[in-house]
């Protein structure tokens, strides 16, 4: 019996290469199992049916950042340039 279903903003399925079709899914007792207090933890695609079991003692790994996208996101394209300000004169044509 499924417990709870949690879809993973970002995640490309290893199988089909489909973006934001993973769904990380905690099932209560693993499949054929009379336990109800283990805790079974998978990922699914939605799209193609890949799944992967996944250690539930295992400690959560979070990935770094992809430093080209984070980088150039940061990045300015504005080009600095010197401005001379100038003392307004009398008018052109007036004597």
């Amino acid at each position: 019996m499924t417990g709870s279903k949690r879809f993973i903003s970002g995640a490309v399925c290893p199988s089909c290469q489909v973006v934001d079709r993973i769904v990380i899914e905690a099932l209560q007792g693993g499949e054929g199992s009379d336990e109800l207090d283990e805790q079974e933890i998978r990922r699914r695609c939605v799209v193609c049916g890949f799944t992967e079991q996944l250690d539930a003692d295992a400690p959560a790994v979070s990935a770094p950042l992809p430093r080209a996208r984070y980088d150039r996101s940061r990045r300015t394209t504005d080009q600095v340039e010197v401005v001379k300000i100038l003392e307004l004169g009398p008018p052109k044509g007036s004597s």
